[in-house]
């Protein structure tokens, strides 16, 4: 009990609203020196906090790192970063629910302190908003903060926050604070900061978890994530909306998310967008349009037309080997080990398109020899190119052996091949489309 009455000498409850970084939290002995009107006291102060901090140990660390924080609060940026750890120790360890109120509203005026003497207020806002949605589960407070934080951070707001806005966003649809257009338009908006991180890392495990908590909140958020509930929405406002861009972009990238692109109103809205801009992403989605409806030829040119426009290499990558495969299901098998290639030095380390050769290496083999031994080569060139899909990207490694187990059992036998004077090592070039040199083995 000592413990929580310390605190409660320090914490003046703030007197205005928590979602304001300028509410009034505590009174502090600042004399704008950075170690305060006692410096040796300042200092003794931080080292005793910082050892028992790093101990784990915070309850010994309270005192020194109350005394710290206001007798001296611009000495160290790390009492307003280690301080919530600190403070959420004391709400956890807390049983009277006021302290504990009174120490959530501590922990908040902690964080506002930290914007006052070290800036960074949309970073700090992520963080403060975080902790104040899941002590409180004030969605509607959290939200506004949340929501100022994006506003000033963008693509840099951090993972963990986002996971948050989006769940206090479909609390508040619940409670018909938000609407459903509110919260699709939010989720699109969180879905693009995502994908830019991905994009820069596509390791990044924190956007990568926040990538897949915030599609199983969306999946659960008041039926707001099937295509009828989203054309519903969307589609009485079309015509109104026609000439705005950017509503047009959102609700194109909603419907394709989720994959509503068979939907008459999709065609409306990317066919809108592709007169009114000229862009990879809108010649992508044009020939998902046309992929649809089986035109391949159609996809192909406009997927060639966003090559051309992409500027991000992991993309650009993509869409050669969509045009690979598109190529593939003509049956056109030279012109799609020709993109797959490409796909794979515009994006080194990736083995998918390797995959895909060995999968029409395999899939067109008989075609590609004069005899029984030769007729059976593409399975050994099929093997090759997996071989290299699993050097390069270990990723796939998995589903190449998997694929090479299953190839070998096609692989042309020695007695065909001795007949046709190949022996085990020799080397064979095998023709047609495939046109590479392999070694035989049986």
């Amino acid at each position: 009990m000592k413990a929580w009455k310390l605190y409660l000498t320090l914490i003046c409850v703030c007197g205005m609203a928590l979602t304001q970084a300028s509410a009034q939290c505590y009174q502090t002995k600042d004399n704008g020196q950075k170690f305060g009107p006692d410096s040796a006291k300042c200092v003794e102060n931080l080292s005793l906090y910082s050892e028992y901090y790093k101990q784990n140990n915070m309850e010994m660390a309270q005192k020194p790192w109350q005394e710290a924080i206001t007798n001296c609060p611009r000495s160290s940026q790390n009492l307003y970063i280690h301080g919530p750890s600190i403070l959420k120790y004391a709400i956890k360890k807390a049983t009277d629910p006021k302290i504990q109120k009174k120490l959530v509203d501590s922990l908040m005026c902690v964080y506002d302190k930290r914007v006052e003497y070290f800036g960074k207020k949309g970073y700090v806002l992520g963080r403060k908003a975080s902790d104040y949605y899941t002590l409180t589960r004030d969605s509607e407070g959290a939200y506004a903060m949340f929501k100022e934080c994006m506003e000033l951070e963008g693509n840099e707001t951090e993972a963990i926050p986002l996971v948050y806005y989006f769940q206090s966003a479909c609390d508040l649809l619940s409670k018909e604070k938000l609407t459903k257009e509110d919260v699709l338009g939010l989720f699109q908006s969180i879905g693009n900061v995502i994908d830019y991180n991905l994009k820069k890392d596509p390791n990044d495990k924190n956007y990568q978890a926040a990538q897949e908590n915030v599609e199983k909140i969306f999946v659960n958020c008041s039926g707001i994530a099937d295509c009828g509930a989203m054309i519903g929405i969307f589609g009485p406002q079309f015509d109104s909306k026609v000439d705005d861009l950017d509503w047009l972009k959102k609700v194109a990238g909603l419907l394709d998310r989720q994959k509503c692109q068979d939907s008459p109103l999709f065609f409306k809205v990317v066919d809108a967008i592709g007169k009114k801009e000229r862009s990879a992403t809108v010649f992508r989605m044009l020939a998902g349009l046309a992929a649809g409806k089986g035109d391949c030829t159609t996809a192909i040119k406009y997927l060639q037309d966003a090559v051309e426009m992409e500027e991000d290499a992991t993309q650009k990558a993509k869409d050669l080997l969509s045009i690979a495969k598109c190529y593939a299901n003509q049956k056109q098998f030279g012109q799609a080990k020709s993109y797959a290639l490409r796909a794979a030095s515009t994006k080194s380390g990736w083995g998918d398109p390797y995959i895909s050769i060995a999968e029409w290496c395999a899939a067109s083999s008989s075609s590609c020899g004069d005899n029984e031994c030769l007729a059976k080569a593409g399975y050994w060139v099929a093997v090759d190119f997996l071989t290299k899909a699993k050097s390069v990207d270990g990723s796939v490694a998995s589903e190449a052996n998997e694929k090479i187990s299953k190839y070998k059992q096609y692989f042309p036998n020695n007695e065909d091949c001795f007949f046709h004077g190949i022996k085990e090592g020799d080397e064979v070039e095998v023709g047609c489309w495939i046109n590479e040199k392999t070694k035989a083995r049986f």
